[in-house]
């Protein structure tokens, strides 16, 4: 996306913010997957990028915790990410305002994959956290990005299976 104005990243912060409340958005992780450095708001060089994992149907599973400033930082990121799969741990989540569950993936102490919808219940919520942390370890990542549009009737075709970025 050109900024973090797009209200497609608009829509990932709300969503990701009621996942995670109380954590600046717009953090890039350094080397160690800790937040560095946050992006600028419009106006400013550098566009807004977040991975999704996504399935052979192109039905997402889970989304980056973070925004990152161009494709390249996105993919070291996910490829660090991913070889800590030994690492890797779910926590459940509680939307506080309803009942809705979701879960967010840790590593390192720290988020770095969040659910990609809200959930009815707990079992299933878990179901779904087990299935997107199994389609992560065995995930592909694309050798050039997706690119989403704002409107509404361009969507490219699926990824397959396990595929982020």
């Amino acid at each position: 996306m050109s900024s973090v104005d797009d209200p497609m990243v608009q829509k990932w912060m709300r969503f990701r913010n009621a996942v995670v409340p109380g954590v600046a958005v717009s953090h890039v992780p350094d080397k160690a997957g800790r937040p560095g450095d946050s992006l600028k708001g419009s106006g400013e060089a550098g566009a807004a990028v977040y991975w999704r994992l996504v399935a052979s149907n192109n039905r997402e599973l889970g989304r980056s915790f973070y925004l990152y400033q161009n494709a390249d930082q996105a993919r070291r990121h996910v490829e660090r990410v991913a070889a800590m799969t030994g690492q890797l741990d779910v926590a459940a989540v509680v939307d506080g305002q309803t009942t809705r569950r979701g879960w967010v993936l840790n590593a390192d102490g720290g988020p770095v994959m969040t659910c990609a919808r809200w959930y009815t219940s707990s079992s299933t919520a878990a179901a779904a956290a087990v299935s997107a942390l199994a389609a992560f370890r065995t995930a592909r990542v694309l050798a050039a990005p997706v690119t989403y549009f704002s409107t509404p009737h361009r969507r490219p075709a699926s990824a397959g299976e396990g595929a982020v970025l």
